[in-house]
This record gives structure tokens, C-alpha cells and sequence, in this order.
């Protein structure tokens, strides 16, 4: 994403140094529900689909309806 036109980056300086470093991201997603880019960090660092739901679904089941 950096790099974008989607981000936009602001450097706050201290004597010439680096203070803090602000990336401000938008994009086109409706703001609800499961981030992809959340979940496929979760599936690398191993959790499985069920967990993954759970967390952007609290409450949700995961169901066999076959």
C-alpha cells in the first residue's frame, strides 16, 4: 500500500531526526466486517478458519447444513 495513491504519509521532525511517522490509509471497503488482509495474517500465523471467523463474527455459528 505505501507507495499509493490510497496512503498518505506525514514525518514529524525533531532536530532533524525522525519524532513520529503517520500513514493515514483509505480505500474503497465499506467498513464493516471481516478485513482480508486481517484474516490472511491470521491464517499465516496459524490460526484456523473457524478462530478467524470467530474474531470479525462474535456470536456467529459455523454450520453443516448439507
Amino acid at each position: 500500500m505505501l507507495g499509493s495513491t490510497a496512503v498518505e504519509l506525514e514525518v514529524a521532525r525533531r532536530d532533524g531526526v525522525v519524532a513520529a511517522l503517520v500513514a493515514r490509509g483509505h480505500g474503497w471497503g465499506h467498513g464493516v466486517g471481516m478485513c482480508q488482509w486481517g484474516a490472511v495474517g491470521r491464517a499465516r500465523a496459524g490460526q484456523d478458519a473457524r478462530k478467524i471467523l470467530e474474531t470479525y463474527f462474535p456470536g456467529a455459528r459455523v454450520a453443516r447444513w448439507y
